[in-house]
């Protein structure tokens, strides 16, 4: 394999395994069962384990914990490929190391593939028991985390397996728990009704990147769970509001007519001279008959764009929200958190019924009443639930929150003043991007899957308090109890009460960005050997949501409030052979044991009918594949499959993957076996090198001289790209120095002067 093991003395009984396995090559280059081998042999011996020596700097890493919602997918194999690279080579120059691994809980993500699991069983997971679904779950994770750590392993990934963690572990949920309530008595963590991104499907808020962003330029028609025919997207809806007491009509556009049924009001320009007449007006709405005032708002309202007139329904719109504090108007939701229509409606027949099926039935009863005017095309970014396709809803609701300004101030700090260096630098300004228009950050989600927040709802009869006096920050419940009866007590109240826990979970993302620290058993640690990490290497697409987090977080918590890692080192994204982000639910999220041990096409194209696509899309896919691997995929091993990935790291922003370059690289790793089984039958297993020596530099010939030039330029350069994160120039110049000046020159060089003089010194 294209790694080593420690620069640290080795026991002769390891040497002389080495020297023996070494020497009986089979003719044939097998990587498969070869790898499985060494690697069990690896952690038998706990090669991997931590090493410490006081004297010497600690290289530490911490491996990204993958979801444990399946499989992995290629873009982990790149992340393994590079941080063994790195871990290994600070191993082979006698560095104490740590690389330790983990798996997350991932809750959202889990919770919802194992809610469709649940669906093809015929069950509901939302009329289950909490602790059956979390049972359910469980029983999930434990086999999905096993196929990772199968996974991780047949990738040679050195990881420290004595150091594994899992976000739900004890020690990391005790440290979750401690953030949340540190956070809290700093004044960092407050409870707020605001906008969210609701899914209706999921029933929780979501953070901004579960929310996918589809462009839709003309009317399209898109699946969604819950309902079994398609809805049109990307079409404005114009309708007509009789103005009450008249023969007038304002016409209203919008692309959810369904909303309507929440309406507050009606805005116009007090400029616009259409409307001039019916200021102070009213509009009833022809369902369940509101007087709608007419109001002027030349905030909102453009005179030159669509009808000149704009519906108010605060409770369904954050810029209609705003509106209506501005004039005092009334917030009716009318959306039950699954997504149907409740009795706010003011319209029976709709009461129940799936917000969709409400559209479609009120542009049809729109039209009977002479009141729809007409539908056009309208380019529109929808906004999708990333994990099951539903439409997002934006949604009034009371959760937790974090300030986030001064922890991104303090992050951007870090990048300016050099204490954190982001490679490549091309990055640092969507570092600041990000983090110099940072928002609160929503914090808490309506899961069953996840880390509770440690906060009790008080509860008292006959006693008033403001809705942030009544929770409770704790870090167990007998310390709510008795923050409880102190809070009452102050305030004169020695009745009976009782506390209630909040029923929501934390963000995943919460609890990641505290590994950091958590990884080295914060807070009941001290000594904080691990902290801070040596570097931090992920992928590109969550350089704000996990990585800036983590720096803002870990840098506020920490006692010296310094940066978790001096360097962050972002991969680019690898994308399919056509520029898509690999993704389970496009089904071309290739495993990568399939590249390693090989797979057959029906295999390859059966996996694509456990996706989400639309039948069409499936139908596609599979001709792509048949196209792309008609013979399915050869076996090429797992050093083939991460020197391809170091190589592609030159395309920088995006790799797309080819696999004819697999096997190209499987090749290569087939030469390197061939130039060692060379080199084993010509010297035995007898032989043992010389030490190049002043005296015995005679016997070196011209040709011997060129390849230690070629062998410490090689090593020069890949010093460079190693020290520096240019991991193509590395594997580029490995290569390089093994196929083309050690295979091609040098060995067919020598093989003729050692025919010639078997016993020479020069053979020695």
């Amino acid at each position: 394999m294209l790694s080593c093991t420690k620069k640290i003395a080795l026991p002769s009984s390891y040497i002389t395994t080495y020297s023996r396995l070494l020497c009986s090559l089979p003719e044939k280059y097998d990587s498969t069962n070869r790898d499985k081998f060494w690697y069990q042999w690896w952690v038998k011996k706990d090669l991997f384990g931590r090493t410490e020596d006081e004297n010497k700097k600690s290289f530490t890493m911490l491996l990204p914990p993958p979801n444990v919602t399946g499989k992995l997918h290629i873009g982990h194999a790149l992340t393994v490929a590079i941080q063994d690279t790195l871990v290994r080579w600070h191993r082979m120059m006698g560095e104490p190391t740590q690389w330790i691994p983990g798996v997350d809980h991932a809750g959202i993500a889990t919770q919802s593939v194992v809610e469709r699991d649940l669906m093809k069983e015929g069950k509901n997971l939302r009329q289950m028991a909490k602790y059956d679904v979390v049972n359910t779950i469980t029983k999930w994770k434990d086999k999905h985390r096993n196929i990772i750590l199968e996974q991780l392993s047949q990738l040679g990934g050195s990881l420290d397996w004595n150091q594994l963690i899992f976000t739900l572990d004890v020690n990391h949920s005790q440290a979750v728990t401690e953030a949340f309530v540190r956070l809290y008595e700093k004044g960092l963590i407050y409870r707020d009704l605001r906008f969210v991104n609701w899914s209706c499907h999921l029933e929780t808020a979501l953070s901004d990147i579960e929310v996918d962003h589809d462009i839709v330029e003309s009317p399209t028609k898109i699946m969604i769970p819950g309902l079994e025919e398609s809805i049109t997207v990307g079409e404005m809806h114009i309708f007509l509001y009789p103005v009450e007491d008249s023969q007038f009509s304002i016409p209203i556009a919008t692309t959810r007519i369904e909303t309507m049924l929440g309406d507050v009001a009606v805005a116009v320009h007090p400029d616009d001279d259409r409307y001039k007449n019916l200021h102070g007006k009213f509009v009833v709405n022809p369902f369940n008959f509101r007087r709608l005032p007419i109001i002027c708002d030349s905030e909102l309202v453009d005179i030159s764009k669509g009808t000149g007139a704009v519906k108010i329904t605060p409770a369904h719109d954050p810029i209609d929200y705003a509106c209506g504090q501005r004039h005092n108007l009334p917030v009716i939701e009318i959306l039950n958190e699954d997504g149907t229509i409740n009795d706010k409606c003011g319209y029976e027949n709709f009461v129940g019924q799936h917000r969709f099926k409400v559209r479609n039935e009120i542009i049809s009863l729109l039209k009977e009443k002479g009141l729809y005017h007409e539908s056009k095309s309208y380019p529109s970014n929808v906004f999708r639930c990333s994990r099951s396709g539903d439409i997002i809803e934006p949604m009034l609701k009371p959760q937790w929150y974090i300030k986030c300004e001064t922890m991104s101030a303090r992050a951007l700090k870090f990048v300016d003043d050099g204490l954190l260096n982001i490679e490549p630098n091309h990055y640092i300004n969507e570092w600041n991007r990000w983090l110099k228009n940072s928002q609160d950050w929503c914090i808490s989600r309506q899961l069953y899957w996840g880390h509770e927040i440690p906060a009790w709802k008080l509860k008292v009869s006959n006693f008033k308090l403001s809705d942030q006096q009544s929770w409770l920050i704790a870090r167990t419940e007998q310390e709510a109890l008795t923050k409880a009866k102190n809070l009452l007590q102050e305030k004169g109240y020695n009745s009976e009460f009782t506390i209630e826990k909040d029923k929501d979970v934390l963000d995943t993302w919460f609890s990641s960005a505290l590994l950091p620290l958590s990884a080295d058993g914060w807070p009941s640690n001290k000594r904080m050997n691990k902290y801070p990490l040596s570097v931090m290497e992920t992928g590109a697409d969550i350089l704000y949501f996990w990585v800036a987090r983590m720096v803002m977080l870990c840098s506020e918590l920490s006692d010296r409030n310094d940066s978790p890692f001096p360097t962050v080192y972002l991969h680019p994204i690898v994308r399919d052979s056509r520029g898509r982000k690999m993704s389970k639910s496009l089904g071309n999220a290739i495993d990568p044991l399939h590249i390693i041990n090989g797979v057959s096409l029906d295999t390859l194209q059966s996996a694509l009918d456990q996706s989400n696509l639309p039948v069409e899309e499936i139908r596609r896919s599979k001709q792509q594949l048949s196209q792309a691997f008609p013979q399915g995929i050869a076996p090429c091993g797992a050093d083939a499959l991460r020197l391809t990935l170091l190589l592609y790291m030159k395309q920088g922003s995006g790799i797309n993957l080819n696999i004819n370059q697999l096997i190209s690289n499987r090749n290569f790793c087939n030469k390197l076996w061939n130039a060692a089984k060379f080199a084993n039958r010509v010297w035995g297993k007898s032989f043992h090198p010389k030490e190049l020596k002043e005296s015995n530099m005679k016997y070196l010939s011209h040709l011997d001289l060129w390849m230690l030039s070629r062998l410490t330029a090689a090593t020069e350069y890949c010093t460079h790209g190693l020290q520096n994160f240019k991991m193509d120039l590395y594997a580029e110049n490995l290569v390089r120095l093994v196929k083309n000046e050690l295979c091609d020159v040098y060995i067919e060089f020598i093989k003729y002067s050692i025919t010639k003089e078997p016993n020479s010194e020069s053979r020695q």
